[in-house]
């Protein structure tokens, strides 16, 4: 595999892409409600692929690749939150994304997994769910005199 792929870098980065294919069609949220219809078929993809899943949350090397994968990951989540939450103060936006990061994750897919016995279906159900209340919760706590900058409406 090491004569195929210049690097461990490279290697890890396609290891990353094939692990990505493997579980959804898309992995990343490019909108407000990607946040909410992905988490079902993402976390039903980790439960087909678990053994793969779990070791890159419990290995150094699945570290490395989530670590590398982390700038479009983040890229991609505050573009949809921002899609999401027009109008909402860019510190609400920023909590927010924090949690989504936190909830749309492997690791929550195991927590729920392991300690509430859901499979990956009800897991990404219950984080979709517990997204759109979020975002919901947000929404409905802008002024209704205020403009998508936040700004006051002329």
């Amino acid at each position: 595999m090491f004569r195929h792929f210049p690097s461990k870098e490279a290697l890890f980065q396609a290891f990353w892409h094939w692990i990505n294919a493997r579980i959804a069609p898309t992995v990343l949220p490019r909108s407000g409600a990607d946040l909410i219809s992905m988490p079902i078929a993402a976390f039903q993809g980790f439960d087909a692929n678990e053994g793969i899943v779990r070791a890159s949350l419990h290995t150094v090397s699945g570290r490395q690749m989530r670590l590398a994968a982390l700038p479009e990951r983040k890229q991609a989540f505050s573009v949809a939150v921002d899609d999401a939450l027009a109008g909402v103060s860019p510190r609400d936006r920023a909590r927010c994304e924090a949690i989504v990061h936190a909830l749309y994750s492997a690791a929550t897919w195991e927590t729920l997994k392991d300690y509430c016995d859901l499979d990956g279906k009800q897991a990404g159900e219950t984080v979709a769910w517990a997204i759109e209340l979020i975002m919901k919760g947000l929404r409905q706590s802008v002024p209704s005199d205020t403009n998508e900058t936040g700004g006051q409406k002329p």
